[in-house]
C-alpha cells in the first residue's frame, strides 16, 4: 500500500510539472510571435550585410577608418580622465587632521620616488629613509621601494589615484587584514607641500 502511494505521488508530481511547462509555453506563444517577427527583420538585415564583399577596398578602408576613430576617442578619453603625470610631481604629506605627519612622499620627474621621515633624533631634520621608482598607468600608481639603510625588506605599492585637485591627492589601496584573512580598501589623503 505504501509503495502505491509513493508511485501515485510521483506520477502526480510529474503531471503537475508537465502542466506547468505547458502553461508557460502557452503564455510564451504571444512573445514567440513577436520574436519571430523581430528575428525575421534581423535575418534580412544580416543577409544584406552578408552580401557585402569584406575583401573589397572600400570595406577595408571603412574598417580602418572606424578603428582609427575609435582609437583616437579612447586616447582622448584616457588623457582627459587620467592625466596625473604632471600633477603628481612634488612633495606630498599625508593629511592626518591636526596631527603633523612624520612622513613625506616625493615624486620626481625622472621616476624616482622618495619617502622622507622627520628624525626624532638630533638635529631633527627630514631624512630620506626609502628610495624607489614609480610608474603611472592612467590612475594606477605602482612603486618599488628599497630602504636606504636598516633591515627593512623591499616593498611594492599598488594604489589607485582617485583624484588630484587643489593641492590634494586621494589614493586608495587594498590592505590585508590578518585577523579576518580578507582584504579591505584603505584610503590616504595627501596635501601638496611644494
Amino acid at each position: 500500500m505504501k509503495v502505491y502511494k509513493i508511485i501515485i505521488g510521483a506520477i502526480a508530481a510529474i503531471l503537475i510539472f508537465c502542466l506547468g511547462i505547458a502553461y508557460q509555453s502557452y503564455q510564451g506563444s504571444d512573445n514567440e510571435k513577436e520574436n519571430v517577427n523581430d528575428s525575421a527583420k534581423v535575418s534580412s538585415s544580416a543577409k544584406e550585410e552578408d552580401s557585402v564583399d569584406i575583401y573589397s577596398p572600400e570595406y577595408q578602408s571603412n574598417l580602418r577608418k572606424m578603428a582609427r576613430e575609435e582609437t583616437e576617442a579612447m586616447e582622448t578619453e584616457y588623457e582627459v580622465n587620467h592625466d596625473f603625470d604632471k600633477p603628481i610631481l612634488g612633495l606630498w604629506e599625508p593629511y592626518t587632521g591636526s596631527k603633523k605627519s612624520d612622513y613625506r612622499y616625493e615624486f620626481c620627474e625622472d621616476g624616482r620616488f622618495l619617502i622622507h621621515w622627520y628624525s626624532s633624533y638630533e638635529p631633527h631634520e627630514w631624512v630620506v629613509v626609502t628610495k624607489g621608482t614609480y610608474n603611472l598607468y592612467g590612475d594606477k600608481f605602482y612603486a618599488k621601494l628599497k630602504p636606504v639603510q636598516g633591515n627593512h625588506r623591499e616593498t611594492e605599492w599598488d594604489r589607485t589615484i582617485e583624484y588630484i585637485e587643489d593641492g590634494e591627492m586621494k589614493q586608495t589601496y587594498l590592505e590585508y587584514d590578518k585577523s579576518s584573512k580578507t582584504y579591505r580598501t584603505c584610503e590616504i589623503i595627501l596635501k601638496k607641500i611644494r
